[in-house]
């Protein structure tokens, strides 16, 4: 019996040892599938983003200008997912401030109007804790 219990313990700490390796291998494989990726993804982005604008990479300032180009093609189009993903999620990003704004106005009206029951009624103890939490 103790045997077993030994031999199931050692096998237990091979697959423990084995995966523990693995994990370390698999994420270096995820990390080199990452930076693959990240390669890509500069190349076919850089090349959708100064076609057809003839730039000229054999000298300093068209350089300059592919540059200028990807950056400011890069940013529209975060700016673009952004617009997206505020409209799905059913945020106008144009009015956040003012809803904020609106909000502080609405807590601060609340706040008083408590302040001014309180003071009427002269005793805390009377209101319920949903009252005290606001």
């Amino acid at each position: 019996m103790a045997i077993a219990v030994t031999l199931l313990v050692v096998i237990a700490l091979v697959v423990l040892i084995w995966v523990f390796i693995e994990v370390k291998r698999m994420r270096h494989k995820i990390f080199a599938v990452f930076l693959i990726f990240l390669i890509f993804f500069f190349y076919f982005s850089f090349t959708a983003s100064i076609a057809g604008k003839n730039v000229d990479f054999s000298t300093a300032s068209g350089w300059t200008n592919a540059g200028g180009l990807y950056f400011s093609w890069l940013s529209n189009a975060f700016l673009k997912v952004k617009s997206v993903t505020a409209y799905a999620i059913g945020i106008s990003s144009s009015n956040t401030s003012q809803n904020s704004q609106n909000e502080t106005t609405a807590q601060n009206n609340e706040n008083s109007t408590t302040n001014v029951t309180q003071n009427q009624t002269g005793n805390n103890s009377l209101q319920s804790i949903w009252d005290k939490l606001k």
